[in-house]
């Protein structure tokens, strides 16, 4: 009877619990994406933090149960040891001008908007389209910026991704090619990008591309594929371009006028990008951000 009288006694505290569920469990996960160098010499980039829950719901209900509940976006800054984390002053990630005067973003309804960074005073708003916009990079006077258009429509019969340039305040806008993902040279009269796009939905594309800024096609690298060429960045020499390459694993860096390629690091990184201080990464997922030297040495992870 009394062993009877403990087992009605367990099954009333417990059983309940097993089926219906207790308790929570919260913790937060932090990620990085899309790193890059501010003027000044600091890292920046998106922050995520995720608020994870996990909660047993009970039997009938599936019992372990582990989600986000909610998230937060920030855009920071970092010494390249991964330090010092200050968060800037912006909700949409921002594209920072040469001499550091000016910052650009792009806001949900696709408007871009020109911030003049001493004051966070906006100087600029247009909405170049109604389509996505993208990429944003400045040219060395800081008057022009260059961009990607990429339709919501991803089997238009149109070209998929599309570079634009303008003037800051949206004026003059000009179709420079086909493509995606332009970035300025130092000597403000070259742009690279890549040209690799879709129509109808299939891809196509020839790879790395340079172009004069009057839309004159000065040498197009073709040799490279449609496969190779992604997120190039230019080194402050005018002719070396830096870029991941997925379909290898690795990063390589090309001379735009001799067609000379090298590797500089293998492994499973993107988004490289170039200044005096070294290369920084992603590791495209969030999870870290990386730092090597200029010539790919010294790799080590920041974050």
């Amino acid at each position: 009877m009394y062993k009877k009288l403990l087992i009605v006694l367990f099954l009333v505290i417990c059983l309940p619990f097993f089926i219906t569920g207790c308790g929570n469990r919260n913790w937060d996960v932090v990620s990085y994406y899309d790193p890059n160098w501010t003027p000044e010499g600091l890292i920046y980039a998106k922050q995520v933090i995720s608020h994870y829950k996990e909660s047993w719901d009970g039997l009938l209900m599936g019992g372990l149960h582990q989600y986000v509940d909610s998230e937060e976006i920030h855009y920071v800054t970092m010494d390249t040891n991964g330090n010092d984390e200050q968060t800037l002053p912006y909700s949409y990630y921002p594209y920072f001008s040469p001499k550091g005067f000016y910052a650009a973003y792009v806001d949900s309804t696709s408007s871009v908007h020109i911030i003049r960074r001493a004051d966070n005073q906006e100087l600029y708003s247009f909405q170049p389209t109604t389509d996505k916009v993208s990429e944003i990079d400045w040219n060395p006077s800081e008057d022009k910026i260059v961009y990607t258009i990429t339709l919501n429509d991803v089997n238009s019969s149109d070209p998929y991704t599309t570079v634009y340039i303008s003037d800051i305040d949206g004026s003059n806008k000009k179709k420079l090619s086909e493509g995606m993902t332009a970035v300025w040279a130092p000597s403000e009269s070259l742009i690279v990008f890549d040209r690799y796009y879709r129509l109808s939905g299939v891809p196509s594309g020839d790879g790395l591309c340079t172009y004069l800024t009057t839309n004159e096609v000065i040498n197009k690298i073709s040799s490279l594929g449609t496969r190779e060429g992604g997120d190039p960045d230019f080194a402050s020499d005018n002719q070396t371009i830096i870029y991941d390459n997925g379909s290898d694993v690795a990063i390589n860096t090309i001379n735009i006028f001799s067609g000379i390629k090298t590797s500089i690091l293998n492994k499973q990184l993107y988004r490289p990008k170039w200044s005096s201080l070294g290369i920084i990464y992603s590791d495209g997922a969030g999870l870290s951000i990386w730092l090597s030297n200029i010539d790919g040495t010294g790799l080590k992870q920041i974050k």
